[in-house]
């Protein structure tokens, strides 16, 4: 089976092969793929009903010689159906103009294409948020790079990232550059994910009501949601006595002093001592540490308990 670093490499450097199967969730990177490649070979792409119509037409003497472009066919079952080590000799002895793209996502046909068609089928599953910041970038460069970043954060894969960053271009971008990162979630009605990263980030970015969202969604256990706040701050000290540190909250690290740093790991610290003593962290408990954020200067654990 093909990578999607080798098909990305193929495609983006304009030498794609003549015949992919794109498997797979990611339904907005296949379509990536497609949009480059139709833009190389200078045609939009063809919407082809099956696979079987592309090579009757490949094999057909034509007056006029057809153009290179790229021959899409969604779903193609009747081809999957007939798929087998006849068909696979076919395809590679057609003389394709240009490139046909088959889109599946089925486990069934998965097997099929992986079993007779190996060195053509690529699967194209969730991407990382790096790689789809990195399309975004490409896609929307009007776009200012935090609303990119919120973009990806809010979205389950790359369609939907798209989807959100086309609305931000048909709004007000300054209106919308001025809300907090929960007010974003908040407009384009997603849940925020529980993930340890956007943790960090809205802990960092001193954001209350996204933290709030992220404790109501978080899968992992209490300790696990204390230690990596305990992280954020290890790392924000990090940044604030070394200007050479490279991280991704180093753009919150003015927000944040030596004095505020400690005093929220001592206050996180004393929560988890709390809780081995309790079982588990409440809500109240939960609330109450992530309101220091909120604070011009966050308060010692002394002056907590004076």
């Amino acid at each position: 089976m093909l990578t999607i670093q080798e098909v990305g490499t193929e495609i983006l450097e304009n030498r794609p092969r003549k015949f992919y199967a794109m498997i797979g969730k990611e339904y907005g990177i296949k379509m990536k793929y497609v949009d480059i490649m139709s833009q190389n070979y200078g045609q939009p792409p063809v919407e082809a009903s099956s696979v079987s119509d592309v090579l009757a037409m490949m094999s057909t003497k034509h007056l006029i010689p057809l153009l290179p472009k790229v021959y899409l066919v969604r779903y193609d079952e009747m081809f999957i159906s007939d798929l087998d080590e006849k068909m696979s000799e076919k395809i590679k002895r057609t003389k394709i103009v240009g490139t046909i793209v088959c889109i599946y996502e089925s486990e069934k046909s998965s097997t099929k294409l992986l079993k007779y068609l190996p060195n053509d089928t690529v699967s194209v599953d969730e991407v990382s948020k790096r790689f789809m910041v990195s399309y975004l970038h490409k896609d929307f460069p009007n776009l200012p790079d935090r609303l990119i970043d919120v973009s990806a954060d809010m979205s389950s894969d790359y369609n939907q990232a798209r989807n959100i960053c086309r609305c931000m271009l048909m709004s007000d971008i300054e209106k919308l550059y001025t809300m907090t990162d929960s007010e974003l979630f908040s407009v384009f009605g997603v849940q925020i994910s529980a993930d340890d990263d956007v943790l960090k980030k809205y802990v960092a970015s001193r954001d209350f009501a996204a933290c709030l969202h992220v404790y109501d969604v978080y899968n992992g256990t209490d300790d696990e949601f204390l230690y990596t706040i305990l992280s954020t701050m290890i790392e924000l000290e990090k940044i604030v006595t070394n200007k050479f540190v490279e991280s991704k909250l180093r753009e919150y690290s003015n927000m944040w002093n030596l004095k505020d740093i400690y005093n929220m790991f001592m206050n996180t610290y004393q929560e988890i001592i709390n809780i081995r003593t309790y079982s588990q962290l409440s809500t109240n408990s939960a609330v109450y540490l992530l309101s220091f954020l909120q604070f011009s200067e966050i308060p010692s654990m002394e002056y907590m308990q004076s």
